[in-house]
């Protein structure tokens, strides 16, 4: 979970620079809410 935090801070930090970069990384995460709640319905 730390790993994760500190990639979403470095996130946060690049989507200031760069919108394009912060509306990936949201689609990206959208995939991976879903991928875990998939995983979750396999259970």
């Amino acid at each position: 979970m730390n790993y994760i935090k500190m990639i979403s801070l470095s996130i946060k930090r690049e989507s200031i620079k760069s919108p394009f970069y912060a509306i990936l990384i949201k689609s990206f995460a959208k995939v991976g809410i879903f991928f875990r709640i998939s995983l979750y319905e396999v259970k």
